[in-house]
């Protein structure tokens, strides 16, 4: 059940790294980014967002 009719998840990502290959897959709008994950951090995800030309914003 959704909250939000106007917001969809598009995906989850266990890690860091898999987060970096939902946001090249989907481009979302928003990530949520938890800093303590298995394998790759957020703290290193989040740097290399950095250098990501997607606009998605990016909620720590």
């Amino acid at each position: 059940m959704e909250l939000e009719d106007d917001i969809v998840i598009v995906s989850e990502a266990e890690n860091g790294r898999q987060a970096l290959d939902v946001i090249e897959e989907t481009g979302p709008d928003v990530l949520l980014l938890d800093l303590k994950m298995p394998g790759m951090d957020g703290i290193t995800a989040l740097q290399s967002l950095q250098h990501n030309t997607k606009k998605t914003r990016i909620i720590v």
